[in-house]
């Protein structure tokens, strides 16, 4: 069998982000977490108290990956298990 690996297009970034999503079952995430994973990056951190400080150019022609930082003080209320 021989594999070939060919680079992703946009038109494939619906399909590669379900594939990522339902690849995370089998490390035992909680659906709550996956589910969180649904919603674009920006809202799921926003909720975790990160903020959005920057942008930066990606190589998708105006498509953008956001800079976030989150303050100390959150940092230190949040329960890791």
């Amino acid at each position: 069998m021989t594999l070939k690996i060919t680079k992703a297009i946009e038109t494939d970034a619906k399909s590669l982000t379900e594939l990522s999503i339902r690849s995370k079952w089998c490390w035992n995430y909680e659906k709550e977490q996956i589910e969180g994973w649904k919603e674009d990056a920006e809202n799921f951190y926003s909720k975790l108290g990160f903020r959005v400080i920057g942008k930066l150019e990606s190589s998708i022609k105006n498509r953008f990956l956001s800079i976030m930082a989150i303050e100390t003080a959150v940092v230190n209320k949040i329960k890791y298990s």
